[in-house]
């Protein structure tokens, strides 16, 4: 926050998401409604920090982030959209619901392990919310949004 400050700009604040998702914390014995709200209390966190630093000056973004179902480097193996929705509806739809202002897929592999199509053209119904979703390569290959005022667009 110190530098936005000093630069005289805006921040994004990322929630401490990336591997709270369904896959990873399968790992770890966690069932979706601790995966639930340990997202939800990820958005609360973020929000509090927020509170504390946000100015006028300095407004905050809060970016739910959503991390790979596997390594975020390596393909292992390719995932159809569906399956990739039912890797990342419930933590999208979490964080959404919890206030995030925008939701990012980083570090993913291939476009079906990003917020696939399927959720990507029916956000607005089934994530029901006005939170943009960003998907992003970790070469930056490729980006793509959703916004409640825009369809799917790459950019």
């Amino acid at each position: 926050a110190g530098l936005a400050r000093a630069a005289g700009t805006g921040l994004v604040l990322d929630t401490p998401t990336w591997r709270a998702g369904q896959t990873w914390s399968a790992v770890m014995g966690l069932d979706p409604a601790r995966v639930r709200q340990i997202n939800l209390e990820a958005v609360a966190f973020a929000q509090k920090l927020r509170a504390t630093q946000e100015t006028d000056a300095m407004p905050i973004l809060l970016n739910g982030v959503i991390g790979p179902s596997g390594d975020g480097y390596a393909i292992d193996r390719a995932l159809s959209p569906d399956e990739s929705l039912a890797r990342h509806r419930l933590q999208a739809q979490t964080l959404a619901d919890a206030g995030a202002d925008l939701v990012t897929a980083v570090t993913m592999t291939q476009i079906s392990l990003a917020i696939p199509t399927a959720v990507m053209t029916e956000s607005r119904e089934k994530i029901k919310s006005s939170a943009p979703i960003w998907a992003i390569t970790p070469q930056n290959e490729f980006a793509f949004a959703v916004c409640p005022s825009c369809c799917p667009s790459t950019l």
